[in-house]
């Protein structure tokens, strides 16, 4: 399987290794985020049998890390609704779910699914502190984790919180992506990339594994990012609208005539400005971009 960065160079085929031991440890060498607080974790569910959803027969799931994709076991995920936010608070990802609207909810509080731990040359991921971290070994190079939705959804809103950055010019984002429909290896669909200082790039992403960028600029709303979400809404047409949001404000938009319509993950991507740069998140949710969606 050939691995394609988020900058449009290619690299050589290479194994991901799934670490379990990292699915929890004590970060080090690292600063701490800045008087982060998170939640208390919510108690443990009562036990309960997991559905299991398939992607059009999909029976692996993908994770694309390290700029790569790499086969690993499936999992089944439980639908569930977020509720409306009240004022400038994210809805708890506990809260009940709805079957049809919510595609995908990540609390790093509880555990790493649907997101995957592991290391590859470029990054390692790991679940640290009630957070997914991910640690970057290359500067410049955009590594991006997968989870997969419960369905195919035609049109989604993901959103990612983040509690660190440690280095400036380190670009975060969100993506909806899915697998080409004329088939064959690699995802394509859209991400939405910003930076503390509010520099930005909305972009497709082709199945060579090139980006196109549709917008870029600069938002200097946005000093340091704390949430970031990314709109993917077809038309009847094969178009699709996109609209880029950071902290909750709108800060890009762009039309594809010729779109990419179906997705079946959500996508968490850095790139980091220097070797070591390590980013915190706390949640990734993803749902139908209805009147309860927030960005």
């Amino acid at each position: 399987m050939s691995f394609s960065s988020l900058d449009g160079q290619a690299h050589a085929s290479e194994a991901w290794e799934r670490d379990p031991a990292a699915e929890e440890t004590t970060p080090t060498g690292e600063p701490s985020p800045a008087n982060p607080t998170l939640p208390e974790a919510p108690p443990a569910p009562a036990p309960t049998r997991r559905r299991r959803w398939w992607v059009l027969g999909l029976v692996v799931g993908l994770a694309v890390i390290g700029g790569t994709l790499a086969p690993v076991l499936t999992r089944g995920t439980t639908s569930r609704r977020v509720a409306p936010a009240t004022g400038d608070h994210p809805p708890d990802v506990e809260d009940l779910l709805h079957p049809t609207h919510d595609l995908l909810g990540a609390d790093f509080r509880v555990g790493a699914e649907p997101f995957e731990v592991g290391e590859t040359s470029f990054a390692t991921f790991d679940r640290v502190g009630g957070t997914y971290r991910i640690t970057s070994k290359v500067a410049g190079q955009g590594v991006t984790s997968v989870g997969d939705f419960v369905r195919v959804a035609y049109a989604v809103g993901v959103r990612a919180e983040l509690v660190l950055v440690t280095e400036t010019g380190t670009m975060v984002g969100v993506m909806c992506v899915g697998p080409p429909a004329g088939g064959g290896e690699g995802l394509v669909g859209y991400g939405f990339f910003v930076e503390p200082g509010g520099a930005y790039t909305l972009t497709r992403q082709n199945q060579d594994g090139n980006n196109h960028v549709l917008r870029e600029g600069t938002d200097t709303r946005i000093d340091n990012v704390e949430r970031v979400a990314i709109m993917c809404a077809p038309d009847f047409d094969g178009s699709v609208t996109l609209l880029g949001f950071a902290n909750g404000l709108m800060v890009a938009t762009a039309d594809d005539p010729e779109g990419y319509t179906e997705y079946t993950y959500a996508g968490i991507t850095v790139k980091a400005s220097h070797e070591g740069t390590v980013v915190r998140f706390t949640r990734v949710l993803a749902r139908v971009p209805d009147e309860d969606w927030v960005p």
